[in-house]
């Protein structure tokens, strides 16, 4: 994290940048412009994710039109199973819920020593979502895919989901065509694991920080 300044479109607003950096051995890519064009899109997809509204990205500014938190953050993939979407943004939201900055006690609206120091988080675990992205495979829907069954998928459906069962930005993909009650099927079945998996990924980083403290 660093002091920048704000977008001049939004000077009430920090902001979140995402770095991707892909070996090809991670990918089924043979050559490195292969990985970078993996990379680029795993960065746009990601990126039109954490600059939602949904974010209150106003909790990242210091002074309007002056100064902001620059959030950055950079993913190296050296070695993939498959379903690097989701995976990254689950690691993304972990290392966002563990952002935290220092309350100054004379600004404060609760009583402290003047001497103590108390972090608070900068963004709210509840407004911070997942990807989930769900294979067709034959008549078959999966979540979670190795490379051999995204290798066998004609179609993937890939959905920003919230806590509160939200959802966000969708994307779809591949060669095949999907009827629309087979996506209404495969967007529902995103929804229901992406809140399963925002409540299990909470779940595990208060448990880390109750064995931490």
């Amino acid at each position: 994290m660093e002091v920048g300044k704000p977008l001049s479109n939004r000077p009430d607003e920090g902001r979140i940048e995402i770095n991707v950096e892909c070996y090809p051995t991670a990918t089924y890519a043979s050559t490195d412009k292969g990985a970078n064009e993996i990379a680029e899109n795993l960065k746009i997809t990601l990126q039109s994710a954490y600059r939602s509204d949904a974010l209150d990205l106003r909790r990242l500014c210091i002074q309007s039109g002056r100064q902001c938190w620059i959030v950055y953050i950079d993913l190296l993939l050296l070695e993939g199973g498959g379903n690097f979407l989701d995976a990254a943004s689950l690691a993304i939201k972990a290392a966002l819920i563990d952002a935290t900055h220092l309350i100054d006690p004379m600004n404060s609206k609760q009583l402290m020593p003047k001497d103590t120091e108390v972090t608070t988080p900068f963004f709210s675990e509840k407004l911070l979502p997942v990807f989930v992205t769900v294979h067709k495979v034959g008549n078959s829907h999966i979540v979670d895919a190795s490379k051999e069954e995204e290798a066998c998928s004609l179609s993937r459906l890939s959905v920003v989901v919230y806590p509160d069962g939200c959802t966000g930005d969708m994307l779809q993909e591949g060669c095949g065509s999907c009827q629309l009650e087979t996506i209404m099927d495969m967007f529902e079945l995103a929804k229901k694991v992406g809140m399963e998996l925002n409540s299990a990924l909470t779940k595990t980083l208060r448990l880390e920080r109750e064995l931490r403290s």
